[in-house]
C-alpha cells in the first residue's frame, strides 16, 4: 500500500510541475484525492475489526458434534462490503465449508456458528480465524490473522461399559456394597429389632428400654477400592496385525476403566509409557520419565485422565513398560486394584507383577491378544485376565457375563 501511495505523490508532483493544463491538473487531484480516500477507508476497515471466540478450549467425546462461535465485530465507521472470512481445521469436519463471504455495516456485530466433529481421539486445533477485504475500488486489498482466536479441541477416547466388579477393598470408602463385613460404623443407617446372631456390641440399650425388646443398630456397607490404571504402549510388544487398532483398543480399555472407577467414587491413579502429543509440541519423555497422574477421585481427576489419554500416543523413545512397572511398584504405598492394559506382558513385567500380587495387590490384565488363549495361559500363574477384543462395543471377552455381579 505504501509504494502505491508514494507513487501517487510522485505522478502528481510531476503534473503540477510539467502539466500546465489545469484541466489535466483537476482531473489528476480528484483521481488521487479518490485514491487517499480510498486508502483510508481500507485502513479505518481493517483497524476497525476483532475477532473473539465465545469458547475457551473444547473437550468432547469422539464423534459428538459441537458448535464454535465466532463473533466479528466492525467498529468503523465505514461500510464493509465485502470479508472475506476462513476458519480452517486441517482434521475436523465441518457442517458447511469454513469461509464465509459477507458483507458488515458500519458500526455492526456478526455472530457465525459452525458445526464440527471429530472421528478420532486427540487433540486438534480450529483457526486461528484470517479475514481479508478491500477499499470500494479495490485498489488497497488487506488481509488480517487473529492468533487469539485459535482453539483447542480435545476429544476424549471412546468410553465402553466396564463391567468389573469390586471384589476386595477397606471399610470406609464411597462404594455401597452388600456385604456386612464392610460395616461402615460412621455412617449410622436405622435400627431394627434384634436378631440371633447379631453382635452385642451393635445393641442399643437405651432403644431397646424403651421398646422392651432389643434393638439392634444398622451402619451402611461401604467400601475403598483405590486403583492404578496401567496402560503400555511399547508398540513393538503388541501383535503387528492391525498393531495401531490394537494400542487404540488399550486406550479406550483404560479410559472406559478410569470412567467407571470415577463413577463409582473410587480413587484412581495412572501410569503410562508414552508421549503426549498435544497440538503446540510433542515431545518424548527421557530416560527414567513416563507420564503418571497422581492417585485421587471426582470430575476433576476424570477429566485429567481422559485428557492425558486424548493426546497419548507410542514413541520410539518411550519407557519400557518394565522399568515404568519397577518404579510404579517402589512408589505405591497402599493395596489397591492394578488394572493392566497392553499387549501380553513379558517375562521381565510378569515378574514385576507377580512381586505385586505376592505382596497383596489385586492385578487384572486387560491385554491385547490375537488368540485369547495366549493370554488365558496367564492365569495358571494366578493373574485374573481379561482379553480384549479388537474392536466393537463389548471391551473384552466374558464381559457380558458379568454385567450383573
Amino acid at each position: 500500500m505504501i509504494e502505491k501511495i508514494s507513487w501517487l505523490l510522485a505522478l502528481t508532483l510531476f503534473s503540477l510541475l510539467f502539466l500546465p493544463s489545469w484541466l489535466f491538473q483537476a482531473v489528476l487531484i480528484t483521481q488521487i484525492l479518490l485514491v487517499l480516500i480510498s486508502y483510508a477507508w481500507a485502513m479505518s476497515v481493517r483497524a476497525g475489526i476483532s475477532v473473539s471466540r465465545e469458547q475457551a478450549n473444547i473437550y468432547i467425546e469422539a464423534g459428538q458434534p459441537v458448535s464454535v462461535v465466532t463473533r466479528i465485530a466492525h467498529t468503523s465507521r465505514f461500510p464493509l462490503h465485502w470479508a472475506s472470512i476462513s476458519d480452517i481445521s486441517e482434521v475436523l469436519y465441518f457442517s458447511r465449508f469454513p469461509k464465509v463471504l459477507t458483507p458488515m455495516k458500519p458500526r455492526s456485530e456478526l455472530k457465525l456458528h459452525n458445526t464440527l466433529r471429530g472421528y478420532r481421539r486427540g487433540v486438534y486445533t480450529v483457526g486461528p480465524v484470517s479475514m481479508s477485504g478491500s477499499d470500494p475500488l479495490g485498489i488497497f486489498p488487506w488481509e488480517r490473522s487473529f492468533p487469539e482466536t485459535k482453539l483447542e479441541i480435545i476429544i476424549y477416547p471412546e468410553v465402553l461399559p466396564f463391567p468389573h466388579t469390586i471384589r476386595k477393598g477397606a471399610t470406609g470408602g464411597p462404594a455401597v456394597v452388600r456385604d456386612i463385613m464392610h460395616e461402615d460404623q460412621s455412617r449410622y443407617r436405622g435400627m431394627r429389632d434384634y436378631q440371633p446372631g447379631d453382635p452385642m456390641r451393635y445393641v442399643n440399650w437405651k432403644a431397646s428400654a424403651r421398646h422392651a425388646q432389643l434393638q439392634t443398630m444398622e451402619y451402611s456397607q461401604t467400601l475403598l477400592a483405590p486403583v492404578c490404571i496401567v496402560l503400555n504402549l511399547t508398540a513393538a510388544a503388541y501383535p503387528s496385525r492391525h498393531r495401531y487398532g490394537w494400542m487404540e483398543r488399550a486406550v479406550t480399555g483404560a479410559a472406559s476403566a478410569a470412567a467407571a472407577c470415577i463413577a463409582g467414587d473410587q480413587p484412581v491413579g495412572f501410569y503410562a509409557n508414552g508421549v503426549l502429543d498435544t497440538a503446540k509440541e510433542s515431545t518424548a519423555p527421557d530416560e527414567g520419565q513416563y507420564i503418571m497422574l497422581q492417585q485421587d477421585s471426582g470430575s476433576e481427576q476424570a477429566h485429567a485422565l481422559l485428557a492425558v489419554l486424548a493426546a497419548i500416543t507410542p514413541h520410539e523413545s518411550a519407557l519400557a513398560c518394565s522399568a515404568m512397572l519397577t518404579h510404579m511398584a517402589s512408589a505405591l504405598k497402599e493395596l489397591m486394584r492394578i488394572y493392566y492394559f497392553g499387549p501380553i506382558p513379558s517375562p521381565d513385567e510378569l515378574k514385576i507383577l507377580t512381586f505385586l500380587r505376592q505382596r497383596g495387590y489385586d492385578i487384572s490384565l486387560f491385554t491385547a491378544a490375537e488368540r485369547p488363549k495366549n493370554a488365558y495361559a496367564l492365569r495358571d500363574q494366578g493373574f485374573s485376565v481379561y482379553p480384549l477384543y479388537e474392536h466393537g462395543e463389548e471391551l473384552y471377552f466374558g464381559a457380558a457375563g458379568r454385567m450383573s455381579g
